[in-house]
C-alpha cells in the first residue's frame, strides 16, 4: 500500500493547513478531524470507498465507547472497568478541549452538524481498532496511521505476520534516488485457497483488545490480568531510597502483567524490594542517606532475599490477588454453566457477551496465581535447604581440579536409579 493512501497526521495538516494541525497536536486528533471531514462533510471524498465499509460505534464494540451505565454494571470487579471509564472521559475532553480550541474557531472548514461529540467517538473507534504504529529506516521515529485495506485483517495472538513500512525503488545516475515508501504484510505461513489470514495486533490481554477493538476471545494465550501495586511504596519503609533504587537501575513499577501460568521476573523485583525493611538491612536508625543506599545497591533481586523475605513478597501479591478476586459479583463456578452453553450464551447481547467473556478469564487467572502461590509459599522451606546444598557443593568442588580452577562443573550424563529419572534425562 502507497505511503500517499493512508491518512496519517501529515495528510490531515495537508488538508487543514500547519495553523489548525499544529505540532503539539496529538496524531490521534488529527487524523480524527480529517475522518470526520471526508465522511460527513466531503461530497465526494477520496477516501469514501474506505469510508464506506467503516464500521460504527455500535459495530465495533469497543467497552470505552459504551455507555456509563453499561461501564459501572457489566465490568464489576474488573480492572477493564476503570480503565473504560477513564479513556471514555478522556475522549470527550479531548473533544471539548477541541471545540474550544480550534473547531469554534474555525467553523467554515469544521460545521457545528458534522464536527459532533458522537462523530468523533466513531473516528476514535476506527482509530483505536484499526490505526497502526509505522516506521522506516531512513526517518527518525514512528507515526500513526490508518492504512485501507490492511486494517481489514483480523487478530490472532499466535500470527507472526506484522504491518511495516518499506522503502522501494531505484538509485539512478550522479547520486540521485528515486523510492517511494509503502506499507507491506508479508504472511507468517502459506495460506489455503480461501482461508481467512490473520496478522497479530500485539500481545494484548482480552480486557485490551475489548477495551480498544470491540471483541475478545475465547483462548488468548497472551490473556493477563493488570495488577498495580506501585501505590504500596506510599507508606513502605525506606520509601524514598526504594524510590531512588526504582530510579537507578530504571525498574519498572506502574502497572504488571499477571499471567495465567507465571509471573514476570519485573513484578518479582518490584515485590522483593517492597518488602525489604529496617531488619532485614541490618541498619541503626541514624543511617544515612547514603548509607542506606549503599545498602540497597548490594540487593540482587532477580532471586528470592531469602525464605522469610520470599515468603513475605508472595504474601503480598496473595493478599493482592484475593482482593482482586472478591471483587467480583460471581465466582468461576458460577460463571461456568452460562459460558459452557453456547446456546444460552450467544444469545446474550454482544456487551454482555464480550464482559462475562473478559471476567471469567480474569477469575481464572486469579484462581490459578492463588494456586501456585499456596503451592510456592507452602515449599519456601526448600529455599533454605537449596542455599545449603549450593554452599557444600562449592566447598567439595573448591579442591577438585575444576575448582581450583574456578569452574564449577557437573558431570554430562548423572547417575540414573529408575526409568523416571532416566526418562527425565532424555527428557521424554
Amino acid at each position: 500500500m502507497p505511503l500517499k493512501m493512508l491518512l496519517t497526521k501529515d495528510s490531515s495538516r495537508a488538508k487543514f493547513g500547519a495553523n489548525i494541525i499544529s505540532d503539539d497536536m496529538s496524531e490521534y486528533s488529527a487524523i480524527a478531524l480529517q475522518l470526520i471531514h471526508e465522511r460527513f462533510v466531503e461530497e465526494d471524498s477520496f477516501w469514501t470507498p474506505y469510508l464506506d465499509v467503516l464500521p460504527s460505534v455500535q459495530d465495533v464494540g469497543a467497552s470505552f465507547a459504551w455507555e456509563e451505565d453499561e461501564i459501572k454494571t457489566l465490568l464489576v470487579g474488573s480492572p477493564l472497568q476503570n480503565m473504560s471509564l477513564f479513556l471514555r472521559t478522556r475522549v470527550r475532553e479531548d473533544f471539548q478541549e477541541l471545540e474550544d480550541d480550534v473547531l469554534s474557531k474555525h467553523r467554515d472548514t469544521f460545521p457545528a452538524n458534522a464536527f459532533t461529540l458522537q462523530n468523533y467517538i466513531w473516528a476514535y473507534c476506527n482509530l483505536f481498532s484499526r490505526a497502526v504504529r509505522l516506521d522506516f529506516e531512513d526517518t527518525p521515529g514512528d507515526f500513526v496511521a490508518l492504512v485501507p485495506y490492511i486494517d481489514l485483517i483480523n487478530h490472532s495472538p499466535t500470527s507472526q505476520t506484522y504491518i511495516q513500512g518499506i522503502l522501494e525503488g531505484v538509485e539512478l545516475p550522479f547520486g540521485l534516488v528515486e523510492k517511494e515508501r509503502y506499507i507491506i504484510v508479508r504472511a507468517d505461513r502459506y495460506y489455503a485457497k480461501y482461508e481467512q489470514i490473520y496478522i497479530s495486533y500485539g500481545p494484548k490481554s482480552n480486557a485490551q483488545l475489548l477495551l480498544l477493538y470491540g471483541f475478545c476471545l475465547e483462548r488468548n494465550s497472551q490473556d493477563f490480568v493488570q495488577v498495580s501495586i506501585s501505590h504500596l511504596l506510599d507508606e513502605n519503609d525506606y520509601a524514598d531510597a526504594k524510590r531512588r533504587y526504582i530510579a537507578k537501575n530504571k525498574m519498572q513499577t506502574a502497572n504488571f502483567p499477571l499471567y495465567r501460568e507465571r509471573f514476570t521476573e519485573d513484578m518479582m523485583k518490584f515485590l522483593r524490594l517492597l518488602v525489604v525493611d529496617k531488619d532485614f538491612l541490618q541498619l541503626e536508625d541514624t543511617a544515612t542517606p547514603e548509607e542506606v543506599d549503599a545498602a540497597f545497591a548490594q540487593l540482587e533481586l532477580r532471586k528470592p532475599l531469602g525464605e522469610i523475605q520470599e515468603f513475605r513478597a508472595l504474601s503480598v501479591l496473595k493478599d493482592i490477588c484475593q482482593e482482586l478476586l472478591s471483587g467480583y459479583e460471581t465466582s468461576v463456578e458460577q460463571d461456568e454453566p452460562i459460558i459452557e452453553d453456547r446456546v444460552m450464551f450467544e444469545m446474550l447481547p454482544k456487551t454482555n457477551r464480550m464482559a462475562f467473556r473478559v471476567k471469567y478469564h480474569e477469575k481464572l487467572i486469579l484462581r490459578t496465581t492463588l494456586n501456585t502461590l499456596e503451592r510456592l509459599i507452602n515449599n519456601l522451606g526448600r529455599l533454605t535447604e537449596m542455599e545449603q546444598e549450593m554452599i557444600r557443593k562449592r566447598k567439595a568442588n573448591a579442591n577438585t581440579f575444576w575448582g581450583k580452577l574456578g569452574v564449577e562443573w557437573e558431570p554430562a550424563i548423572k547417575p540414573v536409579s529408575n526409568l523416571e529419572e532416566l526418562m527425565k534425562e532424555f527428557d521424554f
